[in-house]
């Protein structure tokens, strides 16, 4: 399930990796124009544009309004991004 959050006036849409929403991640990754390459409960290898990730359980896969794709830990999402309803 993804939720809505903004970052300073800039809406998002994230969803965190809990290890078992690989589906809903990766849906989320493909719209942005990034790939999957493997996968388990622990982590997601990422293919985008500007090289692999990991995107690890527990992280936040964010995309704007703009389409960009971003790969947030837990911290840096909560400091940078505040839910909305």
């Amino acid at each position: 399930m993804s939720l809505k959050c903004k970052k300073r006036g800039y809406l998002a849409e994230a969803v965190q990796y809990d290890g078992t929403n690989f589906s809903a991640v990766s849906q989320m990754l493909h719209v942005g124009g990034a790939s999957t390459n493997y996968h388990n409960e622990h982590e997601i290898m990422v293919r985008m544009e500007n090289g692999i990730e990991t995107l690890r359980a527990g992280d936040w896969v964010v995309t704007g309004e703009n389409g960009q794709v971003k790969i947030y830990n837990s911290a840096s999402f909560h400091i940078k991004y505040e839910m909305v309803t």
